[in-house]
């Protein structure tokens, strides 16, 4: 897999500054009401489930309580042996989410790599049911003001959400991106070379080496002005994510991207390298503010199994 850590200076690429969108083209986009992250659940239902109860989203037997809108940020499953219970769990919750309400479900790298020994004619422990559930999934979303992926965005992606987002009057009812993935699940024991190719799309953002071999910090600090700006002609004031597990304070790119606040979603909901984290509740909850912003809160506990009751840390951010 590409590494985000190796520094080097890839070539930049040829493109050109987006031309301003008339705002009327962005504007009937709904508004975000309740919206519940997870990410990075790496085959940990203990956790889900606790999370979900812990917010009053189901009660103990699974069956809604009270309805979200969920989003999963990629990494349900571990490509070592995964979960096929996790995948089984959260499509129940699809098949049960009441009307006018979702659980929408994104890929990430454990996704895309499992697909990859499929295509290789590899057993990966997962049934042709569980198998094209994993193709059901998006590689993005994007709902009101706030995108949702699983790996940092890539200046290749941005630019082609965009340029499809202009195409289409600044509503498409699909991203292409999500088009190609569902083809390549669906057709993946026809043509695997071309079905892995795609994945490798996926999994990089559309720059070759996922953010082009340097890191987070040195690519924005490269790109971020002309990712904001195409990310701004979209109506995008924020990015929610995976992939990395979330530090104190988060990781701070908004001086690199203007008017984009990066929330890295990763709360370590389960971390076998950290046994205080195994099982550990954690989700952040986006809302719509008073100002037409919105309004997120991370909550996390340490660890479920914990004696006696513990206070969910939460942290606000508007």
């Amino acid at each position: 897999m590409p590494s985000f850590e190796r520094i080097s200076q890839p070539r930049t690429p040829d493109i050109k500054p987006p031309v301003s969108l008339e705002k009327s083209q962005y504007e009937h986009e709904p508004r975000v009401e309740r919206i519940v992250c997870l990410s990075d659940i790496h085959n940990d239902l203990v956790a889900v489930q606790a999370s979900l109860r812990q917010q009053n989203i189901i009660d103990a037997y699974g069956k809604w309580k009270y309805p979200v809108n969920l989003i999963i940020t990629g990494d349900s499953i571990n490509r070592y042996e995964p979960n096929p219970e996790v995948l089984k769990y959260f499509a129940h919750l699809q098949e049960t989410a009441p009307e006018g309400y979702s659980v929408t479900m994104l890929v990430g790298n454990h996704e895309l790599d499992i697909l990859v020994h499929v295509a290789d004619g590899e057993d990966v422990g997962l049934k042709d049911k569980r198998i094209k559930f994993l193709g059901s999934m998006d590689v993005v979303c994007k709902r009101g003001p706030v995108l949702y992926l699983h790996r940092y965005p890539s200046l290749g992606l941005v630019r082609e959400l965009w340029q499809q987002y202009t195409e289409q009057n600044g509503n498409p009812t699909m991203w292409n991106i999500n088009r190609r993935f569902h083809e390549a699940v669906s057709t993946l024991q026809v043509t695997p070379e071309r079905s892995k190719a795609i994945f490798r799309e996926c999994d990089d953002g559309g720059d070759h080496g996922a953010l082009g071999g340097l890191s987070p910090e040195a690519y924005y600090q490269k790109y971020g002005v002309l990712i904001g700006r195409f990310l701004k002609e979209m109506g995008v004031t924020t990015i929610v994510h995976g992939h990395k597990i979330q530090k104190e304070g988060g990781q701070k790119f908004e001086q690199y991207i203007p008017s984009v606040f990066m929330v890295n979603n990763d709360v370590g909901i389960s971390s076998a390298k950290n046994p205080e984290h195994h099982h550990r509740i954690g989700l952040i909850e986006i809302a719509s503010a008073s100002d037409a912003g919105v309004e997120i809160t991370c909550r996390y506990k340490p660890n479920i199994k914990q004696n006696g009751k513990t206070k969910i840390q939460v942290a606000t951010i508007h």
